[in-house]
């Protein structure tokens, strides 16, 4: 009985000491990791493929603007992108100046006034004559005056004549006139020639009942001088004025050679 209980102790310590060694030999045992992955690789320089850095442009490289598709029209200008040709075009015949367009008015012109020189301007000696007649009408005159007048205004001169008329009548040239916060001037004058140039004799003047005074009336000469004078001045080299009749809204000049 004694020998039995002997073994029994005896095989409980050696599984226990067996225990013990298998524990310590677990505890030394390292845990493996498990393999790290290699990040992925970026594109590499194969065909239609590149690194970031080079695809980032030279430096003070001008950048490349898209390109406007088929039909789409250009977009972009070179001087930074202002939408250039989006607008549709101008229709045929629209002015230029869109002041023009909102108001529906042209601009002052010249031409009533060149028309006027060209009369003087393209005169011609008849054939065996001596002299040429140059008939000009006192609305031909009118339309002059009332050019000069718009381009007077539209480069900011003033004048205290305002809207004049000429009427060709009685042998004289009858001038009116607004004048401002005065009335309506009425100046009288004979056309004659002197030496080859038109000069203007003042016949009679009245503005408002009262006295007119000497500006206003040089301002009224001035008038004449510097459209129906001007254009008289245009007649070609080698002829000059030598006669001035008047009729009925008609003024005859008589030029001959000089």
């Amino acid at each position: 009985m004694k020998n039995q209980k002997l073994d029994r102790c005896l095989y409980v310590c050696l599984f226990l000491l067996l225990a013990a060694c298998s524990g310590g030999r677990n505890s030394n045992r390292q845990v493996a990791s498990p393999p790290l992955e290699a990040p992925a690789q970026a594109p590499g320089n194969g065909a239609g493929q590149g690194n970031v850095v080079d695809a980032l442009p030279p430096a003070g490289a001008q950048p490349q603007l898209p390109q406007p598709t088929a039909g789409q029209g250009n977009l972009l200008s070179s001087d930074g992108g202002r939408i250039i040709d989006q607008l549709p075009p101008r229709a045929a015949g629209a002015p230029s100046n869109p002041a023009a367009a909102v108001s529906g008015q042209q601009s002052p012109s010249s031409d009533t006034m060149t028309a006027l020189s060209q009369k003087f301007a393209t005169a011609q000696l008849p054939a065996g004559s001596d002299t040429v007649n140059i008939t000009v009408t006192d609305d031909e005159v009118n339309q002059a005056i009332q050019a000069a007048q718009a381009a007077s205004a539209q480069a900011g001169q003033s004048s205290p004549i305002q809207n004049p008329v000429v009427l060709f009548t009685g042998g004289n040239i009858v001038l009116t006139a607004a004048i401002v916060d005065i009335g309506q001037l009425t100046a009288v004058f004979t056309p004659y020639v002197v030496n080859g140039t038109v000069q203007f004799d003042l016949v009679s003047a009245s503005v408002g009942g009262i006295n007119v005074p000497p500006p206003l009336l040089q301002e009224a000469e001035n008038t004449l001088n510097s459209t129906l004078g001007s254009a008289m001045n245009q007649l070609p080299a080698g002829l000059t004025l030598q006669n001035i009749i008047m009729g009925e809204g008609t003024m005859t000049v008589i030029a001959g050679r000089a």
